[in-house]
């Protein structure tokens, strides 16, 4: 980490080294600085967030949040592939729903599709893989 950093890009570095979910959350505390990081890395989007860092420092954070999302993809798409029937999956993303909406979400609302969304996956990855699920995965890659 570079010491010309700002304290709160330091601090913000360790906390997605050692909090990696509060980062992943959709509404979560970091949301607006992760976003306003994304956006600008991503489409020029300057973003109050960001007023004072440097290219180095936005670019650390973006770094960072990036390989924070590459484990959620990985599982998600194993998870998609090779454990759940696509009925299976289906019913789960409507029985989350079901719980959403009791929250005051409704189950078109896109708000409530992205936490649902989060929540299963984030779910999947604090789980420990079983030893049937590593072994469809290594048939699935042919090992």
């Amino acid at each position: 980490m570079n010491e010309e950093f700002s304290t709160g890009v330091q601090i913000l570095l360790k906390r997605m080294e050692s909090n990696p979910n509060e980062f992943t959350e959709e509404h979560g505390k970091w949301s607006s600085i992760r976003n306003a990081v994304f956006a600008h890395k991503e489409h020029n989007d300057h973003s109050a967030w960001l007023r004072g860092l440097t290219k180095a420092e936005i670019d650390a954070l973006y770094e960072k949040l990036s390989a924070l999302y590459r484990p959620v993809l990985d599982s998600w798409v194993m998870k998609q592939v090779l454990d759940t029937p696509e009925e299976e999956r289906t019913l789960d993303a409507y029985q989350m729903a079901q719980g959403k909406r009791a929250q005051g979400f409704g189950w078109n609302d896109p708000r409530m599709l992205a936490q649902a969304s989060t929540t299963y996956v984030q779910g999947q990855l604090d789980a420990e893989p079983s030893p049937a699920f590593l072994q469809k995965i290594k048939k699935g890659l042919g090992l």
